[in-house]
Formats: C-alpha cells, sequence, structure tokens
C-alpha cells in the first residue's frame, strides 16, 4: 500500500477541493436528475475542460445528449480494440 501511495506521489496529480463546486454540482444533479456525486465529477471535468469518462451507460445516456462531453468507458475499449486491429 505504501508503494502505491508513493507511486501516485511522483506521478504529480494536483489534489482538488470540490467544496467550491458543489453549488454547480446541486444545481446541475438536480435539473438532470442525477446524484451529485456523479456530476461532481462531470463538473471536475467540466472545470478542467476534459471530458469524463465513465462505465456509467445510463449517466451518458442522459447527459450527453444535452451537451456534455462523456465518454462511455466500454465505447472506448472497443475502440483502442478495434484500432489495434488495424495494420
Amino acid at each position: 500500500m505504501q508503494e502505491a501511495f508513493q507511486i501516485l506521489c511522483r506521478l504529480g496529480l494536483e489534489e482538488v477541493g470540490h467544496r467550491a463546486w458543489v453549488e454547480e454540482a446541486l444545481t446541475l444533479a438536480m435539473q438532470h436528475d442525477r446524484s451529485v456525486y456523479d456530476v461532481l465529477y462531470l463538473v471536475l471535468a467540466l472545470r478542467e475542460g476534459g471530458s469524463l469518462m465513465t462505465a456509467d451507460e445510463r449517466f451518458v445516456n442522459a447527459l450527453k445528449p444535452k451537451g456534455f462531453s462523456l465518454i462511455l468507458l466500454s465505447e472506448w475499449s472497443a475502440s483502442l480494440v478495434n484500432a489495434e486491429e488495424v495494420p
């Protein structure tokens, strides 16, 4: 466990607090009938200018059509397998 923690520390990951985003997450969660827990990850991705990758197909199906940048993990994984098959 200690070794895993040391590896994570060497990656240079930035600690990101969620308190500043709770209000935004609460609003989005209520607007789209989603859990605040899930939406906090979406808000983090939005604020960092990225996409949220998740295995939660219902979450993706509910929010992607509304313009949120979401990637379904199974589709991403399948695209990697297909790319490896191309010579």
